[in-house]
């Protein structure tokens, strides 16, 4: 928080000159963060409220929850995985330029001033440089892009994008945040919208437990690195498997549009994976744009569960199960 704090002032400060930049502060500027519950488990909170472990329950408790206190007195924070430093990282950065005036950004309704873009672009890269400092490395880059952009295709940024600021010992200064955060030609990232189609959502299971990501990172790079040709084969494999799953989930939200398509959205969610098998086979319906449909929402599913096997021996043979 302190480096995100340090580096957003910084960089407004360059950005719209020291005049601009105390006025933005007078009289005092009080930061407030919260956390979602989604990023923390709340199987506790469910059980003590006397709620069911579903999504409504979720919905029921209390937002920003404030973290459960542990005997000693400290708080115990038990995650879910959704990249909950990213985020705080990316509200606070995003919060501050705009609240300053460095950047313009879109509202919560969905209208966005007309340089909302560029503010946004701003924000990211602020974002993404600040996390990066405070984890010490280079990662994906992909927490930080889905919290400033949202669902998204995302191709990563290289790991060279950010190296020279990771190998000083001391922070960076504010002229080098500033070339840095403006420096378009740095910013490497590929990031497409990603919608899901109508009718199909995404649910997510809170498993109570969680991985240590940069050591489970390092043992995935090493088997990458080490692994020789079936390593190759496999991360490739996945590669693929993902970028098929991101042209289906396209082409069935194209079958699954207008009037028909809510239709063919009742019918297909009546059923499960062997009744749209069944709709495939059907000779009086396979040229239909239900089975057409149905045909698409099997390609997905054989795609997902060929990515979940990819993911299961990758992490077998990296050692991070």
């Amino acid at each position: 928080v302190e480096g995100t704090l340090r580096a957003a002032v910084g960089f407004a400060q360059l950005f719209l000159g020291d005049a601009a930049l105390r006025a933005a502060l007078r009289p005092t500027l009080e930061i407030r963060l919260r956390a979602d519950n989604d990023f923390y488990s709340q199987l506790d909170a469910l059980r003590a409220a006397g709620l069911p472990p579903t999504p409504t329950g979720a919905a029921s408790l209390p937002r920003f929850a404030p973290c459960p206190a542990a005997e000693g007195g400290g708080a115990t924070v038990v995650k879910t995985g959704m990249g909950s430093s990213a985020a705080l990282v990316s509200s606070l950065a995003g919060a501050l330029l705009r609240h300053l005036g460095a950047a313009a950004l879109p509202h919560a309704d969905g209208t966005a001033p007309p340089d909302a873009t560029a503010g946004r672009t701003r924000a990211h890269n602020l974002a993404q440089l600040c996390h990066t400092l405070a984890q010490g490395k280079v990662g994906s880059g992909f927490d930080v892009s889905a919290a400033a952009y949202g669902s998204q295709a995302y191709v990563r940024l290289s790991p060279g994008c950010l190296a020279g600021v990771l190998a000083s010992e001391s922070a960076p200064s504010p002229a080098e945040v500033h070339a840095c955060v403006t420096d378009g030609a740095r910013w490497d990232t590929a990031v497409a919208p990603l919608v899901l189609p109508p009718g199909v959502g995404l649910l997510l299971a809170d498993v109570r437990g969680g991985s240590e990501t940069p050591s489970m990172v390092r043992r995935v790079l090493a088997w990458r690195r080490d692994g020789g040709p079936e390593a190759t084969q496999l991360w490739d494999g996945l590669v693929r498997t993902n970028r098929a799953v991101h042209a289906t989930l396209a082409r069935l939200a194209s079958f699954l549009d207008g009037e028909e398509g809510a239709a063919s959205i009742r019918t297909l969610s009546a059923l499960d994976p062997s009744g749209w098998r069944d709709l495939v086979t059907d000779v009086d319906h396979q040229f239909s744009r239900l089975a057409v449909a149905a045909r698409a929402l099997c390609s997905l599913r054989e795609l997902l569960l060929a990515a979940r096997a990819a993911l299961r021996s990758i992490g077998e043979r990296a050692g991070v199960p």
